[in-house]
């Protein structure tokens, strides 16, 4: 028998086939099986409108003003938004 519980390729054919039990419950709730609604929906929507903008404003700053603080501050916005839309999906 291997780690896993199952018969090794050149064991003879007196070796035991015991193969473990999976036992899986019932019901295994998944992000992808939530349905959103119209009003989660259009708030995830708007949430990454605003990080794509403040990455866009992000790069604006920094091609056109060479200004990298007020670079650095739109792309930690975009950053912190970031981190609220995944903390948002695991609810």
């Amino acid at each position: 028998m291997n780690i896993f519980g199952t018969k090794r390729r050149d064991a003879g054919p007196d070796a035991a086939d015991v193969r473990p039990v999976v036992r899986r419950p019932s019901y295994v709730p998944s992000v992808a099986s939530k349905r959103l609604t119209s009003d989660e929906a259009g708030s995830r929507l708007l949430k990454v409108a605003v990080v794509f903008l403040c990455s866009v404003n992000a790069v604006m700053w920094e091609y056109y003003t060479q200004s990298r603080m007020m670079a650095i501050l739109w792309a930690a916005i975009a950053v912190g938004f970031v981190i609220w839309i995944v903390q948002d999906m695991r609810r």
